[in-house]
């Protein structure tokens, strides 16, 4: 949705209202479904479960705010190194 939301703003689609409501969404995105270390929460009363599809639908909207308002990098290389170090595993190649 917030993603949906900078595009209509970004096509001018009634700018002032879009731009508002993609401002709100993502201060709550930010501030109620994240931990401090980029760990993505299933919901604003809970962390659990964590899933890969959360934590990449934020690096996406993380990196689309980030065009707007840089601040927003750092978020989504939160959830990139969370990701990286929580929800990966190491491949192994047969030698």
């Amino acid at each position: 949705m917030l993603d949906s939301l900078r595009q209509v703003a970004d096509a001018g689609v009634q700018r002032d209202a879009a731009e508002g409501a993609w401002l709100r969404g993502l201060d709550f995105y930010r501030d109620s479904l994240f931990l401090a270390d980029g760990t993505p929460r299933y919901s604003a009363g809970s962390t659990y479960a964590i899933d890969c599809q959360s934590a990449a639908q934020a690096i996406q909207t993380f990196s689309i705010a980030a065009t707007h308002d840089p601040s927003f990098a750092v978020d989504a290389w939160k959830v990139f190194d969370y990701v990286m170090a929580h929800l990966c595993r190491a491949v192994r190649t047969a030698t």
